[in-house]
């Protein structure tokens, strides 16, 4: 019985712990913003590198397949990081090395990978909070 009471606990650490690492990459894709247009066009870009390098091979020196396969993996690394799209209900906040530079969104929008960055990401839905009613007090009734 206490083996079984053993590996259950076993169990929930583990279920607990691939939940938490779950949520903690999700939470670090979307911190990144990374759109799936941009995933798309960087995984096409990332094969035209290496379909042309494979269909290169033997009839061009290696120097300028390197310089092929190089040049379309910084090409799709660039739009990869700087395409971004907002949101209806979003807008980003763009700084450029460290200075306010736009207010971006709803939409599609570029960014320089290396220079300008997006912070904050500004959620303008209506946010609704409940509450009980409330006795109204007045003078009277005191």
């Amino acid at each position: 019985m206490a083996k079984r009471n053993e590996t259950s606990s076993n169990m929930n650490d583990l279920t607990t712990y691939l939940n938490a690492r779950a949520a903690r990459k999700a939470a670090a894709q979307e911190a990144m913003h990374i759109s799936n247009i941009a995933a798309f066009i960087f995984t096409l870009l990332i094969i035209a590198a290496i379909t042309g390098a494979a269909f290169m091979n033997g009839s061009v020196p290696d120097f300028w397949i390197a310089v092929y396969v190089i040049g379309l993996g910084l090409i799709a690394t660039v739009v990869l990081f700087g395409l971004k799209v907002a949101r209806q209900w979003e807008k980003a906040v763009v700084l450029r090395l460290g200075r306010f530079h736009a207010l971006r969104g709803p939409g599609m929008f570029w960014i320089l990978p290396i220079i300008d960055s997006t912070p904050v990401w500004i959620d303008h839905r209506v946010m609704v909070t409940p509450f009980n009613a409330e006795k109204t007090l007045t003078k009277a009734a005191t």
